[in-house]
């Protein structure tokens, strides 16, 4: 009968299985795990090929490897391998999972609190969810504790039908979540080289559509632990490459690269999430959206995004009801900059930034969307350092660093700016920066450069009951007879600064310079006594 000696191992085809990719191997593979569980575990030792229709278990103590990559098939609607709750010393290894079926879902279920686990050298290919069905290749319930490491995801497709939030279906390559746990634990695992190609969701006619797929989906709602995710690399993918609605994830090392349009690499809205060394180039609108998000850290990104955006929204990172970001070294060139909205966001602070943008830099807005307001809100202490933005052409016709409130909702505040450079050729005429209704706004070293083709186009614009100051203006390029404009209820301080020109509309301004300018124009009540040099 079958070898009882766990170093050498049960062999499936002494119980049966006859690998001849004919033949359903599923009830064969099954007895050899069984026997090989019974008699003090060890490793079960698969055919080259076999097909399996049957959800298998696969205990404590068993290791299920492949030889020289064991090829699976399977129309297997229901999870494909279940390891089941507290379950010790699980291991898979060397094994492709060629589906090539429509309905194909979950083909390894790693069910709560299971230790010792690791998943090793798997390839995923050509699972096809059908309508309405939910497409997780991997799930992994909480409480696991191990390694998963070498996986390839490829041809990962969901049916759907374009209309998100309907209750279609939606695809994962690796899922976590606590649906149905009860004793809820923490993680412990570690991910590794892991490789996504040509994972999107398809209409019914196989068509690319946009809806909710996301490669990996952190969804552990109500546990946290750790999570380690490193030496990530992805081609053609949407709707996502990671969502993040859980605690304690940190991914490192990620290589991304998408002709499908990805509407957000990173969707993040949990906390207590670290990410660095991201590498992103394609058709790519969005690095990273904060949503309801808080302790997060984002290091070291390269960007070379060839998105064609149309509205504000179309930022590289956008910030919804999130606080305690940090953001370092982003460098490469995308549509739009950052953006600000909705609620409660502050304590932002964004360093170490080298842009080339085709639209605005920053958008800060103190509510929802253009045509929606809310209460009891607030945006404020966002911080930037070491920022230098390039624009060299646009057709964004507004400014292109604005903060925009509306004076009767939420309070735009304390907004600080040091060492920010700007170089523009803007499509706006009245302000390259504009400012309403936004207070405790600080510059410390500004430096514009206008290379607008517009006639006299305004750079700086303090409008609206905003109060800003600069310390250390300095505008270089092409001349403007309206450098600065001040006008309405705006207060502006420039102290040690040297501007040409400048437009002063209303008793506001105060310019505290280093030697006068060559052009300055009084309207509204201003007089020159606004205006002093040492």
């Amino acid at each position: 009968m079958a070898n009882e000696a766990t170093n050498i191992g049960t062999y499936v085809g002494e119980f049966g299985a006859k690998g001849n990719n004919i033949d359903d191997d599923s009830i064969a593979i099954q007895a050899a795990i069984n026997y090989r569980s019974e008699n003090g575990g060890g490793d079960v030792l698969l055919m080259s090929q076999h097909i399996i229709n049957k959800s298998i278990t696969i205990p404590s103590n068993i290791r299920l490897k492949g030889v020289m990559f064991t090829k699976i098939k399977s129309t297997n609607s229901s999870y494909l391998f279940g390891i089941p709750a507290d379950a010790d010393k699980v291991e898979i290894k060397g094994i492709t999972f060629d589906y090539e079926s429509l309905n194909s879902n979950i083909a390894i279920l790693v069910n709560e609190n299971v230790t010792n686990l690791n998943l090793n050298k798997l390839d995923f290919k050509n699972f096809i969810a059908g309508s309405a069905i939910q497409q997780n290749v991997i799930r992994l319930k909480t409480g696991i504790q191990g390694n998963i490491s070498h996986l390839t995801f490829k041809n990962i497709k969901c049916t759907s039908n374009g209309i998100t939030g309907d209750s279609g279906g939606a695809g994962r390559c690796i899922r976590t979540d606590s649906y149905g746990v009860k004793d809820l634990r923490n993680y412990s695992l570690n991910i590794s080289n892991i490789h996504i190609e040509d994972c999107f969701s398809v209409d019914e006619n196989g068509n690319f559509i946009i809806e909710d797929f996301d490669a990996f989906h952190f969804q552990h709602i109500g546990v946290s632990g750790t999570i380690n995710v490193s030496n990530v690399t992805a081609k053609n993918f949407s709707k996502r490459l990671m969502k993040f609605e859980a605690d304690g994830v940190n991914v490192t090392n990620v290589v991304a690269e998408s002709e499908k349009y990805v509407p957000w690499l990173f969707a993040v809205m949990s906390k207590n999430i670290n990410i660095s060394t991201i590498n992103i180039k394609g058709n790519i609108e969005k690095i990273v959206e904060f949503v309801d998000a808080k302790n997060v850290n984002i290091n070291v990104v390269f960007v070379e995004s060839n998105f064609e955006g149309i509205d504000i929204y179309s930022s590289l990172f956008t910030f919804y009801n999130s606080s305690n970001i940090n953001i370092s070294q982003v460098s490469g060139k995308g549509y739009g900059g950052f953006l600000f909205y909705g609620k409660i966001t502050e304590n932002i602070y964004i360093d170490k930034v080298n842009l080339i943008l085709k639209a605005q830099i920053l958008y800060i807005q103190d509510r929802d969307s253009p045509n929606t307001t809310y209460t009891d809100g607030r945006i404020s202490n966002i911080n930037f350092s070491e920022v230098f933005i390039n624009v060299p052409t646009t057709v964004y016709s507004a400014p292109l660093l604005s903060l925009n409130g509306l004076g009767t909702v939420n309070p735009i505040s304390q907004i600080n700016f040091r060492d920010f450079k700007i170089v523009a050729n803007q499509f706006y005429q009245y302000g390259l920066v504009r400012f309403k209704y936004a207070s405790e706004i600080t510059f410390d070293n500004l430096i514009i450069e206008n290379k607008s083709d517009l006639t006299n186009p305004v750079l700086i614009n303090a409008d609206e009951s905003s109060t800003v100051q600069i310390r250390g203006l300095k505008i270089m390029g092409k001349p403007t007879s309206k450098e600065i404009l001040v006008s309405g209820t705006g207060d502006l301080l420039v102290t040690r600064s040297n501007i040409a020109n400048a437009h002063l509309s209303g008793i506001r301004a105060k310019l505290e310079l280093e030697k006068t300018p060559g052009l300055v124009s009084y309207l509204s009540g201003a007089t020159s006594a606004q205006l002093t040099t040492s």
